[in-house]
């Protein structure tokens, strides 16, 4: 019988200190204040605490329910999570003087939130989701970027003027082909812009693609690195796996993950990791996967539109999906601030990134085994660190339907080790692992 091959996942040098700020969530349950009954805010607060972000983006509407929204950026603040404001719909506004109008809104509206009730975890602000804009097609600003930009120039003078400590995002573009839009932003507006980042969804890329994982930190990492040369963070708002939209269950239009409800749905849980490690691994120092949480049924009454894409649903179960055990585990354990390090793993089909942060500091490491047989992981900290016991957790796709059952994102089925040796086995396939390392 052939030995399991051994592969050691050797921790390096740091690359960004101190500027990640960690795996997370889109929110768009700032704006379902109608939908939301007490025991469904609860719930979703006691996830939120649960999967822990540091990182999130989150949307905004002119129309939103002002406190029962800075109720929901409270929960996060206190969660240590940071923000990532966008508005929804902002008005097609074409004279000088309307948008100087509706710039002084926006800065009252971050006045409001930031300075007036505390909420200092809002950081960044872009003033539309996926450059578009209200009565207009969707990314409609991708072809007039001068508009994005006045608009955005604008906004950042009125910010200003009112000493508010938020920065501004350019160009939330999606998907990667679009953002060349962001080339043009570091080229034309970069005094005006705190962050860069832009929205991807795998379309291309089945589940089980092996060569997915290099071919997204390719397209991500000339952005990261052009944001860090002028001193800035890249951040991608949401990502995906593939989308899905079309009549399904009911609804005429019914958006969500294409691999939802099939047996593919347990590896895109892991291709979800792979997208977020492979981002970071290029440069990323936040990501936010759409999102976390369903658009409730009764959004659309007349059943003509549905958002399918949660770590867990919002139907009579509110039950979880597998990718709430798999990108959960990123969330809870790659934190920020915090500073990414170098991994090698002398394998391709052995992807691994490394954080350290927290308080205590400390290393955590996700690893994706994308061989076809088991391995042995041997973990190894930074000369002259070294590694006494760790807690490691695992989502393996083919136990998915058990972690469901489970409730709770660490459970008996997902837990490698506790308090253990910095060595385990890792199943065949594609699997995730979070190891959480206690350094001496």
């Amino acid at each position: 019988m052939d030995s399991i091959p051994r592969i050691d996942v050797q921790i390096g040098s740091a690359r960004r200190a101190g500027a990640f700020e960690g795996v997370g969530y889109h929110a768009f349950f700032t704006l379902h204040d109608r939908e939301m009954s007490p025991a469904m805010e609860a719930l979703h607060h006691a996830r939120w605490r649960e999967l822990s972000p540091s990182f999130a983006r989150v949307t905004h509407a002119w129309t939103w329910n002002t406190e029962y929204a800075v109720r929901q950026l409270q929960m996060m603040r206190d969660a240590g999570t940071s923000v990532y404001l966008t508005t929804w719909d902002p008005p097609d506004l074409p004279t000088a003087s309307e948008r100087d109008a509706y710039a002084d809104r926006v800065a009252e509206l971050l006045f409001d939130l930031v300075i007036r009730r505390g909420l200092d975890n809002v950081r960044w602000y872009c003033m539309t989701n996926e450059l578009s804009i209200t009565g207009q097609r969707w990314g409609t600003l991708y072809k007039d970027l001068p508009t994005f930009a006045d608009y955005h120039r604008r906004i950042h003078r009125a910010l200003q003027e009112r000493k508010i400590p938020v920065g501004l995002l350019a160009t939330d573009a999606s998907p990667v082909q679009r953002w060349d839009s962001i080339d043009w932003a570091m080229n034309t507006m970069d005094d005006v812009t705190a962050a860069y980042g832009g929205h991807h969804y795998v379309n291309d890329h089945l589940p089980d693609d092996p060569d997915f994982y290099a071919w997204f930190r390719d397209r991500v990492t000339p952005y990261a690195q052009r944001a860090r040369s002028l001193g800035k963070p890249f951040l991608i708002g949401e990502f995906g796996p593939r989308q899905y939209q079309g009549e399904r269950y009911g609804f005429a239009n019914w958006d969500g993950c294409a691999w939802f409800d099939t047996s593919q749905e347990p590896a895109a849980a892991v291709q979800t990791v792979e997208a977020a490690m492979a981002a970071i691994d290029a440069g990323a120092d936040g990501v936010g996967y759409w999102t976390f949480s369903d658009f409730p049924d009764e959004y659309s009454p007349t059943r003509a539109y549905a958002n399918k894409w949660g770590t867990f649903r919002w139907d009579e179960t509110f039950s979880t999906r597998p990718v709430y055990y798999a990108i959960g585990l990123l969330s809870r354990f790659l934190r920020g601030p915090g500073t990414v390090h170098d991994v090698d793993t002398g394998d391709p089909l052995v992807r691994a990134v490394a954080v350290h942060g927290g308080v205590p500091a400390r290393y955590s490491v996700a690893v994706i085994n994308r061989r076809p047989v088991p391995i042995q992981i041997r973990l190894l900290a930074p000369a002259p660190r070294s590694l006494e016991r760790i807690d490691a957790y695992v989502f393996d796709p083919a136990d998915a339907e058990a972690y469901g059952r489970s409730g709770s994102l660490l459970n008996s089925h997902n837990t490698l080790a506790r308090d253990a040796r910095p060595e385990f086995q890792l199943p065949a396939g594609a699997v995730a692992v979070i190891i959480e390392l206690i350094t001496h």
